[in-house]
C-alpha cells in the first residue's frame, strides 16, 4: 500500500506530463490510500485542466469517480496534534502535512511529486521515479 497525494491521484486520471510514471506506480501498487482532502483539491486541479479546455466537465467527473472507487475505503482522517508535530522544522502545508501523517500513520510511503514534502520528509516521502526504481 501508497499513501498517493492528490497531483498522483490526477495524473493518474487526467493525462498530464506525468501520467506514465503514475500509471507504472499504480501497476506497481495498485493498493492507494489517501485523506479526505483528496476530493477538494482534486476539484480544483480538474477546474484548472477543464478552464484550460483540456478536458471537459464529463470526463473530469469521470476521472473523480474512477479515484473514489480506486480508494474506496481507503480514505483516512488525522489528527489535528499529528500534523502540527509534523509541522516542526519544515514550512510544508497543513494540507500536505495530513497526507504524510496518514503515510506515517500507516507505516507505508507516500507516493509524491511534491519537491517540499521529498525534502522534509525523506523517511516517508518517494518520488514516483524512485519509487518505481526500487
Amino acid at each position: 500500500m501508497i499513501v498517493a497525494d492528490t497531483n498522483l491521484l490526477v495524473y493518474l486520471e487526467i493525462p498530464g506530463p506525468a501520467t506514465g510514471v503514475t500509471r507504472g506506480v499504480f501497476r506497481k501498487d495498485p493498493n492507494w490510500a489517501s485523506t479526505p482532502l483528496w476530493r477538494s483539491e482534486f476539484r480544483n486541479a480538474a477546474l484548472g485542466v477543464i478552464r484550460s479546455g483540456q478536458i471537459d466537465s464529463g470526463a473530469a467527473t469521470a476521472a473523480f469517480d474512477r479515484v473514489e472507487a480506486l480508494l474506496g475505503d481507503r480514505i483516512y482522517s488525522v489528527a489535528t496534534p499529528s500534523v502540527f508535530a509534523l509541522s516542526v522544522g519544515n514550512r510544508v502545508t497543513a494540507y500536505d502535512l495530513e497526507f504524510v501523517a496518514v503515510a506515517v500513520t500507516l507505516g507505508v510511503p507516500l507516493v509524491t511529486f511534491d519537491k517540499a514534502i521529498l525534502a522534509a520528509f525523506p523517511a516517508v516521502a518517494v518520488h514516483p521515479e524512485s519509487f518505481l526504481a526500487a
